[in-house]
């Protein structure tokens, strides 16, 4: 899958539908640091929940996937949320999860590190 940085537009999270923002990408052969798809977080309130939910197709060794949030959609707006930092993953089927409440715009992951050459698949649900 391409890397998504200039689509020309966000897609907007829709309540409850999970959106892929990786789908089976070999991270490590692209680039050092490998941004996901961002996504529009439509307010529902004033903070709501966005869930992270991801799978590698093997053991990734050692990782680091940053929840990151915007108000704006430029790269450089972008910080990686309190406690954002993935680097664990259940080691039978090596899947990470994670609860983030928010008011921030914008969303994406962003993988600073992967040691073995294997696939990841992640999604953000509002």
């Amino acid at each position: 899958m391409p890397l998504y940085t200039n689509v020309g537009y966000v897609p907007a999270l829709m309540s409850g539908v999970p959106f892929a923002v990786w789908e089976n990408e070999l991270a490590k052969l692209l680039q050092q640091l490998y941004p996901s798809r961002q996504v529009a977080l439509p307010p529902l309130r004033q903070t709501s929940m966005l869930s992270v939910d991801g799978q590698f197709d093997g053991d990734p060794g050692a990782f680091e996937v940053d929840v990151q949030v915007a108000v704006v959609d430029l790269d450089a707006n972008y910080q990686t949320i309190a406690s954002g930092n993935i680097t664990t993953v259940d080691a039978a089927n090596f899947t990470f999860h994670m609860d983030v409440l928010t008011c921030a715009l914008f969303a994406r992951l962003l993988m600073r590190s992967l040691e073995n050459n294997v696939n990841v698949t992640a999604y953000l649900t509002r």
